[in-house]
C-alpha cells in the first residue's frame, strides 16, 4: 500500500500504530469470478475467514491475497475439519481456489489421525514421515517433497493443539508416542523412514528408539540440520521450572478467552523472548491473536522440551543403536559444525552417517538444501525398494 509518507514516532520511528491498515487489493489482470461447486465454496469460505477478505473469487491467487506459510497450515486444518482432505504441497502448486479445488478429497482417514498431514499424496511406499518444526507446523516440508520421486508418500506430523483442536504434549516421550500412533495407522508395516530439522530431531530420534523397541523395523532417522545446544553445567531435575508453567498456564487463559483477550505486558515480553518466527506472529501476540498465541505456545514449550531431552541424549541416558544420517549443512560456520557432529556421537551407538548438503541450519529445507535433501531420500526410498536397506556411509 503507498503512502505519501510514513508516519514517525517523536524518536523519528515509523510509528506503526498510526498506519492505516492495508487494503487487499485484487490484480487488475484477474477478474472477480464466483466459486462455484461445493469444494470451490468451501475453500472460498476458509480462505475469507483466515486471511480476512469478504469476497474471494476462483482465480484469485491465496498468496498474492496476503497468504504465506504459516497460514497453509491453518487452510488444511480448517479443511480436515470440514471432512475433506487436501496437502500442504498442493496448496503450494495450486495457489487459487479454481486450481485446488478438483484435489480436494473426502477425507477417510482413521479420525484417531489428527497429527499426520499430508504434504505430498502418493502410492510409494515406505511413505516419509517428517517431525514438524519448533514451531510445531509441516508448511516449510513442501519443498523438500516435492524434490522426491514420482508418486513417494510424504506426511508432516503436525504439533497437537496447534489448531485447538486437541491438547499440547509437553515433552519429547509425548510426542514420540503421539505420533508413532498415527504412523502405524497410515503405515501398518516397516521400513520407516522418518526425518525432522533441528530441535525436532529429538522427536523423530525417540520415535525411532520406540519402535525399534515395539519390534518395528526403522529404515533410518535422517536429521535435516540436526539439533545442536550446549551442554548444562549440571542436569536440571524436569523440564519446565514453576516459572515456565506459569507462563504456560497464562497461554492457556489467554486462548480460553474471548477473541481478542491478550496477556499482560509482562507475560507477552517474556513470551517474546522465546523468538517469534516473524513480526507477523510477534504482533498477533499483542492482539491477542489465538493462532499466533498456539504457535508461540508450541515454541516456548518446544524450546523447554527439547533442551531437557537433549541433556538426557547427550550424556548417554537415550542412547539408539540404529541408523541414524544426519544431513549436515555445509555453508554453517565450522564450530558448531563440529559441535553437533560431537553431540551426536554419544547417543548413537553405531555412530551417525555424515552427509553435507548445501545451506544452514534455519534454511537448509529450502532452495538447493531441499533439492539435495529430496535427492538423497529418493535414493534411500529406491533401496528399500529394491530390498538394500545398508545405505552408504559418508
Amino acid at each position: 500500500m503507498e503512502m505519501s509518507r510514513l508516519p514517525l514516532t517523536t524518536n523519528g520511528k515509523v510509528d506503526k500504530a498510526a498506519l492505516p491498515e492495508p487494503e487487499t487489493v485484487r490484480s487488475t489482470s484477474t477478474e472477480y469470478v464466483a466459486p462455484s461447486g461445493a469444494a470451490e465454496q468451501l475453500l472460498a469460505e476458509v480462505w475469507s475467514e483466515i486471511l480476512g477478505i469478504e469476497r474471494i473469487g476462483a482465480h484469485d491467487n491465496f498468496f498474492e491475497l496476503g497468504g504465506n506459510s504459516l497460514l497453509v497450515t491453518q487452510i488444511v486444518g480448517r479443511i480436515r475439519s470440514a471432512g475433506h482432505d487436501i496437502s500442504v504441497g498442493d496448496l503450494f502448486d495450486h495457489p487459487t481456489i479454481a486450481a485446488a479445488a478438483p484435489l480436494i478429497q473426502i477425507h477417510t482417514e482413521d479420525p484417531e489421525v489428527r497429527s499426520a498431514v499430508t504434504v505430498r499424496a502418493g502410492t510409494v511406499l515406505p511413505a516419509v514421515f517428517a517431525v514438524h518444526t519448533l514451531t510445531g507446523e509441516v508448511a516449510a516440508f513442501a519443498e523438500v517433497a516435492g524434490h522426491l520421486g514420482e508418486g513417494q508418500q510424504f506426511y508432516g506430523l503436525q504439533e497437537r493443539g496447534l489448531t485447538g483442536e486437541d491438547a499440547q504434549p509437553t515433552s519429547v516421550e509425548e510426542m514420540a508416542t503421539t505420533y508413532i500412533g498415527e504412523v502405524l495407522r497410515i503405515q501398518k508395516d516397516g521400513p520407516y523412514v522418518l526425518t525432522a530439522q533441528s530441535g525436532s530431531s529429538y522427536v523423530a530420534f525417540e520415535m525411532a528408539r520406540q519402535l525399534t523397541a515395539m519390534g518395528k523395523d526403522v529404515a533410518g532417522v535422517y536429521l535435516m540440520a540436526p539439533a545442536r545446544q550446549p551442554f548444562a553445567r549440571r542436569l536440571p531435575s524436569q523440564a519446565f521450572s514453576k516459572s515456565d508453567r506459569k507462563l504456560l498456564d497464562s497461554i492457556e487463559v489467554a486462548l480460553d478467552g474471548e477473541p481478542g483477550t491478550t496477556l499482560d505486558r509482562r507475560t507477552e515480553k517474556r513470551l517474546l523472548k522465546y523468538g517469534a518466527p516473524d513480526e507477523e506472529i510477534a504482533q498477533g501476540v499483542r492482539d491477542g491473536d489465538k493462532h499466533a498465541l498456539r504457535i508461540m505456545r508450541a515454541l516456548a514449550t518446544n524450546r523447554l522440551a527439547y533442551s531437557y531431552y537433549g541433556e538426557l541424549m547427550h550424556r548417554g541416558m537415550r542412547n539408539y543403536d540404529g541408523r541414524v544420517v544426519l544431513l549436515m549443512p555445509r555453508d554453517d560456520h565450522p564450530k558448531p559444525y563440529k559441535w553437533t557432529l560431537e553431540q551426536w556421537q554419544i547417543p548413537v551407538t553405531r555412530g551417525p552417517e555424515v552427509i553435507d548438503v548445501p545451506g544452514e541450519h534455519s534454511n537448509v529445507f529450502y532452495g538447493e538444501g531441499a533439492q539435495a535433501v529430496g535427492a538423497y531420500l529418493s535414493t534411500e526410498i529406491e533401496r528399500l525398494r529394491n530390498g538394500n536397506a545398508g545405505g552408504v556411509s559418508a
